[in-house]
């Protein structure tokens, strides 16, 4: 076989090698550790609700970020998440939040992720309410930043309230 088809062939399979090596596309073998870093960003996501503090709720999610909640229209990117969570703190300050990892699947830089919460709610001139919830998240890794969640739906587990009786 003449050079330059042995030089071609080695080069070809040479980039088809690296291509397989670069490939984000098949299960995670570090799940223990992806596991271990969403469980710590939620720990500190709960820190934050705590604390009421907005801008670092919304940090942690992508730019293009997704949520959607039970019975609040869709929520699409951080301008947007901010004005929610602004209004969310304000109408229920949260007291305790806690996160639990029911299961997660790793592709390379994609995580996903189905969680539950138990948070007990302080609405102003209202009684402490909990609230036992669960999550889907879709995490995405980011070489520079980390893990961010990009998508997020989340469902109160608490009972619906009947609708107030309209005046006359």
């Amino acid at each position: 076989m003449p050079a330059g088809p042995r030089i071609l062939g080695k080069t070809l399979l040479g980039v088809l090698a690296a291509l397989a090596a670069c490939s984000r596309g098949g299960p995670s073998k570090d799940i223990a550790v992806v596991r271990g870093t969403v469980d710590s960003l939620l720990a500190i996501h709960a820190r934050h609700f705590r604390e009421g503090n907005v801008d670092s709720l919304v940090g942690a999610y992508t730019d293009s970020v997704v949520v959607r909640q039970q019975n609040v229209a869709t929520v699409r990117g951080q301008d947007a998440l901010r004005a929610t969570l602004v209004g969310w703190i304000k109408a229920a300050p949260i007291k305790t939040i806690a996160y639990t990892t029911d299961e997660l699947a790793v592709h390379g830089d994609t995580a996903f992720h189905i969680a539950s919460y138990k948070a007990t709610l302080e609405p102003p001139g209202s009684a402490e309410m909990t609230d036992d919830g669960r999550c889907t998240l879709l995490w995405l890794r980011d070489r520079r930043t980390g893990w961010k969640i990009h998508r997020s739906m989340c469902n109160s587990g608490a009972p619906v309230r009947p609708a107030m009786p309209s005046t006359p």
